[in-house]
């Protein structure tokens, strides 16, 4: 039987599941009778892990975004991982909002996190391995206290438990 028993705390998001999320928003926005006509846009960059909104006002840009929360919280997505990146003119007097996905633990937070651990126990292990924290202890029991901990904490950004051993 092993000594220590671990998990990692990790903010990940599925890029596929995501990108068909968006596809199927186009499609109830292609569909919608206020929209036909206007030019509004909602596109996935996979590689620069943004979503791009176009819309011709801030209202449309915000119901856009809505409906995209909508179908990604079906999904069993949270809306945590889009944060705010900036807004920008775009041509024709468009608007164009970018939005960031949150793919990772900052450091900052990591340190965050790592603190509240430790002072909600001291029987755990807490290391921050890249983008990721690992928590080890010697009690299975520990490690679901300090799981349910976390849970209840609701930092910014979506958390996911991963190799629990």
């Amino acid at each position: 039987m092993a000594k220590d028993f671990s998990f990692d705390v990790v903010s990940d998001v599925d890029l596929n599941v995501l990108g068909e999320t968006v596809n199927v928003a186009m499609r109830e926005i292609s569909n919608r009778f206020d929209f036909k006509g206007t030019g509004v846009d909602i596109s996935f960059d996979k590689a620069e892990k943004v979503i791009i909104f176009l819309a011709d006002s801030d209202f449309q840009a915000e119901q856009l975004r809505d409906i995209l929360i909508s179908k990604i919280s079906k999904r069993g997505i949270s809306p945590k991982v889009l944060t705010f990146k900036k807004q920008e003119k775009a041509s024709g007097d468009k608007i164009r909002n970018i939005e960031n996905l949150v793919c990772g633990i900052e450091q900052y937070l990591a340190k965050e996190m790592v603190k509240d651990i430790k002072g909600f126990t001291k029987k755990v292990q807490v290391s921050i391995q890249s983008d990721k924290l690992r928590v080890s202890g010697r009690e299975k029991d520990t490690l679901q206290e300090v799981m349910n901990f976390i849970k209840e904490k609701n930092y910014a950004i979506p958390l996911q438990f991963e190799n629990y051993r």
